[in-house]
């Protein structure tokens, strides 16, 4: 009950950070990398790129670029509308 309370209390800004780290993985396996791949391509640790994934760490616009580079996509993929 408490899980959906806190759920449901939710700012919009926090709704979209957790879509972005999902895009994130969703992105990465499409593309059948792995998280040393990503790991490689970036110069991040795979333990951070792990937890960006899971939502359990926030990452600053620069790492952000450092994946959407990794990936082959613009920063702004990430903060599209899904269609």
């Amino acid at each position: 009950m408490l899980y959906s309370y806190i759920l449901s209390t939710r700012t919009k800004g926090e709704k979209r950070m957790d879509d972005l780290h999902e895009r994130i993985k969703a992105l990465r396996l499409r593309q059948n990398f792995t998280l040393k791949d990503i790991s490689d391509r970036t110069g991040l640790s795979l333990s951070f790129i792990s937890q960006v994934e899971r939502g359990s760490s926030s990452l600053s616009v620069t790492s952000l670029n450092k994946i959407a580079e990794a990936l082959n996509v613009p920063i702004t993929y990430f903060f599209e509308q899904a269609n």
